[in-house]
């Protein structure tokens, strides 16, 4: 069966841009992209919240032709190579809340992964509470690629995996083979520590090195343990100097009160990232 990825978007600028690293994408790992918008219910004016269903009809049918628009944009304005074939793009508009809407559809049908954008700049709510790209990684399963506002496509060649050495990381390393393995891509298999490395780490390391050794998926894989207090800074530098296009991450769902005082890494590298961001939610 055809791999697929779920593309949510907000019509804006930076998920026009995103729309064209998604079909470029697409096209490189031979995936089908679905296109979803959700369009808010209209509530009328009131002492008791009644939603409008002639308005609400209306914004939809101006969600379709905003689709039409935006689909046939990004698919004549992207910089094909000669060599791609463009993926196949279906496109839906459907009324709900944005995020429940999102997850449902994740849900009920088998995504190899969303493709979501980041704005620069956000409001203060969507800081502490997060925006909705970023609180979707505590609503599915289903991985997110996340892509900075601005960044233009680059075949993904490099691949920075941060590893803590859980026991997902087995599958997770061979799911990114099944998606990016057309690519061929180098893989660096990254732990960070914030003191110098001890035995107990290296040894690790070497127990993820010996897996892999026994059981190669088709992937170039290197190991590395970094060291240094600033987790953002030593990955940018690594990224950098191994000329890493995508960075993959683990992200643990948390408590509300967590959520709100302690930004999880996963979520911080997603927003301040200047390359990609690869999300699987345990």
């Amino acid at each position: 069966m055809k791999k697929k990825i779920l593309f949510p978007t907000d019509f804006s600028e930076a998920s026009q841009n995103a729309f064209h690293y998604c079909l470029r994408l697409a096209a490189q790992t031979d995936c089908a992209v679905d296109v979803l918008h959700v369009v808010a219910p209209v509530v009328a004016p009131g002492d008791v919240p009644v939603v409008s269903g002639e308005d609400t009809v209306v914004k939809k049918v101006l969600g379709e032709e905003a689709m039409e628009a935006f689909c046939d944009n990004g698919m004549q304005n992207t910089p094909w190579l000669t060599t791609e074939k463009q993926p196949e793009v279906t496109r839906k508009v459907i009324v709900g809340g944005v995020k429940d809407s999102i997850a449902k559809e994740a849900k009920e049908r088998e995504y190899a992964f969303l493709v979501m954008s980041l704005k620069e700049h956000h409001n203060l709510g969507e800081w502490i509470l997060g925006p909705v790209s970023t609180s979707m990684m505590d609503k599915i399963s289903t991985p997110i690629l996340y892509v900075p506002e601005k960044y233009q496509f680059e075949s993904i060649t490099s691949i920075g995996y941060a590893t803590d050495f859980d026991h997902s990381d087995p599958m997770q390393i061979f799911q990114l083979y099944e998606i990016f393995e057309p690519s061929n891509p180098m893989l660096y298999c990254v732990h960070f520590s914030k003191e110098v490395a001890g035995d107990l780490e290296e040894n690790q390391m070497r127990l993820v090195e010996r897996f892999f050794s026994n059981h190669p998926p088709a992937l170039q894989i290197k190991y590395e343990i970094l060291e240094g207090q600033n987790l953002e800074q030593s990955l940018d530098e690594f990224s950098k100097l191994h000329g890493l296009n995508l960075l993959v991450f683990n992200h643990e769902e948390r408590s509300f009160l967590d959520r709100l005082f302690h930004r999880s890494q996963s979520k911080s590298m997603a927003l301040r990232s200047n390359i990609p961001v690869f999300v699987f939610s345990n």
